[in-house]
């Protein structure tokens, strides 16, 4: 992966950060539309991901190669982010 692509994938991740208010369960809540079983429903989905999430993370970095060192620094940074997320 050279820089330009790393540099279009920090601008499709930026992207879809910013464009995260406007996502359907964002605006269910916000219209009051969503429900308990919505919430249920979210959380069974996204729990694989949040459980195994960091795990993959690991293995994602760790089979980079280490000439991709910006492309290796991306999930650390985004734990980071998550860690301060939480605190």
């Amino acid at each position: 992966m050279n820089s330009a692509q790393i540099d279009q994938l920090r601008e499709v991740a930026q992207t879809a950060i910013t464009n995260f208010s406007r996502n359907d369960v964002i605006s269910a809540v916000k219209a009051g539309a969503w429900t308990r079983r919505d919430y249920q429903a979210l959380l069974l989905t996204i729990f694989p991901q949040v459980y195994q999430g960091t795990m993959s993370f690991a293995l994602a970095t760790g089979n980079c190669a280490t000439r991709y060192t910006a492309l290796r620094e991306i999930p650390t940074k985004h734990s980071s982010l998550q860690s301060r997320a939480k605190g």
